[in-house]
């Protein structure tokens, strides 16, 4: 079995789409931007463990591929794996298959077309 890389808050894929915002012994909170939406995300970390291994055995294997595949298999909460691109980039991260950059401090990656979340109107004509 190989040994793969653990991954840390600000740890970042090197196209940007995904970056670790928080971790605790359960989970991480991962920002994610990908085809112009944005969202953070809670992956579990006995999930993600099941997509690298997944991916460890068969690399050359598609994310839909692995959703396919592990689905239904395990007790962990199946909601997770529609989240299945962010963990196959997380995966590959951890098996060193993609880049990571380490970003800290004040340093974020500005996110493009970043939009405001809400929009607050105020009635002015009534007295």
């Amino acid at each position: 079995m190989l040994k793969y890389i653990s991954l840390h808050k600000n740890d970042t894929s090197s196209n940007g789409q995904i970056r670790i915002i928080d971790e605790d012994r359960l989970c991480y909170l991962v920002e994610s931007t990908s085809k112009g939406a944005y969202g953070l995300r809670t992956i579990s970390k006995p999930l993600l463990k099941e997509y690298i291994d997944y991916f460890e055995k068969h690399p050359n294997a598609s994310a839909n591929d692995a959703r396919n595949d592990l689905s239904g298999l395990t007790q962990i909460d199946k909601f997770e794996y529609g989240y299945t691109s962010t963990l196959t980039l997380m995966a590959k991260m951890a098996l060193g298959k993609e880049k990571i950059i380490n970003i800290s401090g004040n340093n974020k990656l500005q996110h493009k077309n970043k939009k405001s979340l809400q929009i607050i109107f105020y009635d002015l004509s009534s007295g």
